[in-house]
């Protein structure tokens, strides 16, 4: 009979402290506290969450359901402004499939001639026969030149050595 006794006691305390707390928090929702000094700015506004009848409720998909005066859905888009020909923005591509790399470097090593290439911040080290992109093969390595080939069309193109290359 003691056990039940205390367990009694403790439910009840802890139903008070509870209540307590639920009290406190519905107290602080109502009246946020104000931090004063450093950032006094800094306030918890917690009456967003209460909406009354009179206030209007901002509906976030008014967009989507806007009607025509034939009660029919608005487009998205009202009208679409038809370009001439003379001012079509033209994007700027590489002319050839080189554009880019620059030839840096020379390298005689086992009996390979290696090109030092770059590209943006990459750097390639290539020899006769290496692909430098999934497309375009280096044919021939020499101090000065780099012959490329563009697989699909063949094209044979040539890099110059920038600087003097030692």
């Amino acid at each position: 009979m003691i056990y039940l006794k205390e367990l009694r006691i403790w439910l009840l305390v802890g139903v008070a402290l509870w209540g307590i707390g639920a009290a406190a928090v519905y107290a602080w929702v109502k009246n946020p506290p104000v931090i004063e000094g450093v950032g006094s700015a800094v306030q918890y506004n917690f009456t967003i969450l209460h909406h009354t009848k009179d206030e209007v409720k901002r509906n976030i998909y008014a967009t989507l359901d806007k009607k025509t005066k034939n009660n029919k859905p608005a487009s998205a888009v009202k009208s679409v402004k038809k370009i001439n020909p003379k001012h079509q923005i033209v994007e700027d591509r590489p002319k050839t499939p080189i554009a880019g790399f620059e030839y840096v470097g020379y390298l005689e090593r086992h009996g390979r001639n290696e090109a030092y290439v770059i590209n943006g911040e990459e750097m390639y080290v290539v020899a006769q026969g290496d692909a430098l992109t999934s497309r375009l093969y280096v044919i021939n390595v020499q101090r000065e030149v780099l012959e490329l080939r563009y697989e699909p069309q063949g094209s044979v193109f040539v890099l110059e050595m920038s600087g003097n290359g030692e």
